[in-house]
């Protein structure tokens, strides 16, 4: 007589093994998601970053001031799978928007906004973003892009190339960027010293000649300096005021 089988027995036992199973998959999941979120020390999603921000005329005369919050956001940029999402708070006046608005730099008048999405990049090789190039600001389009190579070291140089579409109206054409780092330094800023990498940058449009920057990174904070000088002598400058 063959034996009796415990249906029961092994139906209740294949079930603790996928119970088992579904509890590890669900650990090992979830660990590599903390995993996945802590790979970002600059872009992380706790992050914060509030900077002054000048712009001046080739006379050197301020034509506008105000505060500027980048917030990431560790989410994928829709535009550039390679890319995560900050988004740029401006604290433009009406003022400044009803004056400037009238004078944009590449010929196209588009509708200021306070709030706007950019990409950015965190890896183990760089750290890159792309500048606030809205509103007043559109100038930083053909300027190097804030960029950091690792390991930082002094004397490390690179390159870089831009193409910059008919969206930027009479920005359009390439950019042709050289990077080095030139020294460390200690920066003082109004929640204290720190020391920061120096990074002189300089690039040639192909139709609007030279355009630079020189950015300060602090290797737990992050950027904390961004000075653009261009073409036509204006300047763009922001400077690190509080972070978290």
């Amino acid at each position: 007589m063959a034996p009796k089988i415990d249906i029961q027995f092994i139906y209740k036992k294949n079930k603790y093994i996928l119970y088992l199973l579904i509890l590890f998959s669900s650990n090992y999941f979830s660990q590599n998601k903390t995993l996945a979120e802590k790979k970002h020390k600059y872009w992380a999603l706790e992050r914060n970053y509030t900077y002054e921000v000048t712009y001046v005329d080739s006379l050197d005369k301020l034509l506008s001031y105000e505060t500027l919050t980048l917030q990431p956001t560790e989410k994928v940029w829709e535009r550039d799978s390679k890319q995560t999402l900050v988004i740029f708070l401006s604290n433009y006046s009406s003022s400044d928007s009803a004056l400037l608005f009238q004078k944009a730099q590449n010929g196209l008048k588009r509708s200021w906004m306070h709030k706007y999405e950019e990409g950015v990049i965190e890896n183990e090789n760089r750290i890159w973003i792309h500048p606030l190039r809205q509103n007043q600001y559109v100038l930083t389009e053909i300027a190097p892009f804030p960029e950091v190579k690792l390991p930082l070291e002094v004397n490390r140089s690179w390159q870089s190339m831009l193409q910059i579409y008919e969206g930027f109206g009479s920005f359009q054409g390439d950019v042709k960027s050289n990077y080095i780092i030139e020294s460390r330094e200690a920066r003082h800023y109004k929640f204290g010293t720190l020391a920061c990498w120096k990074i002189n940058s300089e690039g040639e449009h192909t139709k609007l000649g030279k355009n630079g920057a020189v950015f300060y990174f602090n290797k737990e904070v992050g950027f904390t300096e961004m000075n653009y000088w261009f073409y036509n002598g204006y300047k763009i400058s922001l400077k690190l005021i509080d972070f978290r």
